[in-house]
């Protein structure tokens, strides 16, 4: 079994042996060959190896080609070289300009006579691939079914329509492994004699290795990601080089060898960076982030969470979205123009008809001109109406995707904010049981001092007391960073996205954990705040299986709103006496009972029916989103539970959670 060094070393000879002599031999061939049509061919494959490395290049082969068929009449050549562009688009993310280009030769493709339907299938082909890549799950499955009814249609099956047996392995992986494996045979097989993407066969053998992989059968995976890699350099296609690094990774991981799966990550990171391929750039950085947290580096977790969000900022950018849609729309509406044209059409035969009969027919054409005339007048009320209820359909989808991308922005930033509440007390609490290991680890170099003159002098007896005191300030200095750690682990818990996997949880504890958070954060603000702490935890509680970061949030959101509440009371009336927050909690009649309750403002009572609201905030603007208590309401909806809200203006409020056990 190679290593990951021996395996690099293989791949990068076998780069210089390889694919810098399969482009100068297209270049020789190109040179020699005479028959125009094989040199619009050769001008293709030239454009593909220039697909992914530098952007002159393709555009200069692909213009060459279109130039040529253009000369001999061989539209094919128009095709393919205009699929090439689409291809080198999409690469580099540029997701709306390789839609345009997909959709376009929908139309070239019309223009082959008897390959129509085959070519047709292709352009499909493209345009649910860049569906797929914008997020569009609908529109990638009409357009593949389009394109597999398109190829059955055309009844030429070869080499090049391998990416069609893929998709049916794929079908099959959660089902029927046999038939997951014999479809992913049958493509790469079809894919090895494929004809007009060579460049692309590495795209198949890495799809068979992925296919071992999700099996659990690691060696063939591994295999087959070797025989990938070696495809890749032949023709120097970096974009599936940087997949493959990044699947060997995934791999890798799977297999716990933590160190072979970072270096292969990094591999595939390099060329995400180099080439600007943010769809994988996007893979790679989630998948360190959640090794290192998994290892609690929390900074390495960090930088690379960063290159997750910026790889994929890069791709889903809302201009690209905008554009993307704008293609589809103005697709959408060409086709309704061509239909349109086409009904126009026959209803002009059919009235040239009637004219030609009405000099045969006289009163015959009268009583259908008439007719005529009346169908016509309620065929375009009909049509102007379905066209005016269709653009207002389209309107009221815009507003409503707009809406809801607002609504996860607000949803994003409530929970970064409460987040950076969390770090100010974290950073207190931290810094407490961080200054007695620092006192107990001065202490104990002290006494390690007095133990080794005692041992100089003999004094065995005094020596072991000193011995015994040093064992003690080290268990003390061990249950500090034992504190350190949970508290480490409480923000890393709350910071992750939630998994939606229940575990079982210490209620008090995580009451009291987030209530020492939210108390020291707004501490960090305001160091003249100090109310009254008081908790009531029922001990026989015990653990209960809910979502921890879900009721984590809950409870934060619930504690800063209750010292918002007396800290707006002491600014308001300073001469209110002792303030305090209680919480309690209670098992009874099958459920636990949690109660938050604070002796601030109250609630206004007109205020009180619209407070789990999204957006709604009594709050100033700008300290607040109105996102809190919403989410907090969902969360607890979402276990099973209730909340509920009992309060007086200007004396209390306390919150009351109810969980079924």
């Amino acid at each position: 079994m190679k290593s990951p060094l021996l395996l690099l070393a293989f791949v990068s000879t076998m780069f210089q042996a390889s694919a810098q002599p399969y482009f100068d031999s297209l270049q020789r061939q190109l040179r020699v060959e005479k028959n125009d049509t094989a040199r619009v061919q050769l001008l293709c494959d030239l454009a593909q190896y220039h697909e992914y490395i530098q952007s002159d290049s393709n555009p200069y082969y692909v213009n060459k080609a279109i130039e040529l068929s253009g000369k001999i009449g061989y539209p094919t050549g128009k095709f393919l070289a205009l699929r090439s562009v689409f291809f080198a688009e999409n690469l580099r993310a540029n997701y709306p300009k390789a839609l345009q280009i997909a959709l376009s030769n929908v139309a070239v493709a019309k223009e082959l006579m008897k390959d129509s339907l085959y070519f047709s299938s292709f352009a499909h082909q493209d345009i649910a691939l860049v569906s797929r890549e914008m997020g569009d799950s609908v529109k990638n499955a009409e357009e593949n079914a389009v394109a597999f009814r398109l190829f059955e249609a055309s009844g030429r099956i070869d080499g090049d329509c391998w990416p069609i047996y893929a998709r049916i392995s794929s079908s099959f992986l959660g089902s029927h492994p046999d038939s997951a494996i014999f479809y992913a045979l049958k493509a790469h097989e079809l894919a090895i004699h494929s004809l007009k993407r060579r460049t692309y066969m590495g795209l198949s053998t890495a799809g068979l290795a992925n296919t071992y992989q999700v099996l659990g059968n690691y060696s063939s995976a591994r295999h087959f990601y070797q025989i990938a890699l070696q495809q890749c350099v032949q023709f120097n296609n970096v974009y599936i080089q940087a997949r493959v690094y990044r699947d060997l990774a995934r791999l890798f991981n799977k297999m716990g060898q933590k160190d072979s799966c970072v270096y292969f990550a990094q591999r595939a990171l390099a060329f995400c960076e180099k080439y600007g391929f943010g769809d994988y750039g996007s893979n790679v950085g989630e998948l360190l982030s959640k090794l290192y947290e998994s290892q609690h580096q929390p900074d390495s977790a960090l930088k690379y969470m960063k290159v997750m969000f910026l790889a994929r900022d890069s791709i889903f950018g809302m201009a690209k979205f905008r554009q993307y849609q704008a293609s589809l729309f103005d697709a959408e509406k060409n086709q309704l123009d061509v239909v349109s044209a086409a009904e126009r059409y026959r209803e002009q035969v059919k009235l040239y008809f009637i004219v030609g009969v009405a000099f045969v027919f006289l009163i015959l054409l009268m009583l259908m001109y008439y007719n005529n005339r009346q169908k016509q007048r309620a065929f375009k009320l009909i049509r102007r109406q379905k066209q005016e209820t269709d653009e207002q359909k389209l309107k009221v989808e815009q507003a409503y995707s707009e809406l809801k991308s607002t609504q996860n922005q607000l949803i994003q930033s409530e929970k970064m904010a409460s987040l950076g509440e969390l770090t100010a007390g974290i950073a207190h609490e931290i810094q407490n049981p961080l200054n007695f290991i620092n006192n107990f680890s001065e202490v104990n170099r002290e006494l390690i001092d007095d133990w080794n003159n005692e041992m100089e002098n003999g004094n065995t007896h005094e020596a072991k007391l000193i011995a015994k005191d040093i064992f003690e300030n080290q268990d003390k200095i061990n249950q500090h960073g034992k504190r350190i750690d949970a508290i480490v682990k409480s923000m890393l818990q709350h910071s992750r996205e939630s998994t939606g996997q229940k575990e079982a949880t210490d209620i008090n504890a995580l009451a009291n954990e987030y209530l020492m958070l939210a108390y020291h954060g707004f501490r960090a603000k305001d160091k003249s705040f100090n109310p009254f702490l008081y908790t009531d935890f029922d001990p026989s509680i015990g653990k209960m299986d809910i979502i921890p970061q879900d009721i984590g949030r809950v409870l934060l959101n619930i504690y800063n709103n209750s010292f918002y509440a007396i800290a707006e009371k002491k600014r308001l009336h300073p001469e209110s006496g002792e303030l305090s927050v209680s919480v309690t909690t209670k098992k009874s009649n099958g459920q636990i009972e949690i109660k938050v309750k604070d002796n601030g403002m109250g609630i206004p009572l007109k205020a009180l029916d619209k407070i789990f609201q999204p957006f709604f905030t009594t709050k100033p603007t700008g300290q607040g989103t109105g996102l809190g208590l919403s989410l907090s309401y969902d969360i607890i909806k979402a276990h099973g539970g209730k909340i509920k809200v009992d309060t007086r203006e200007g004396e209390f409020t306390e919150f009351i959670i109810q969980l079924p056990i």
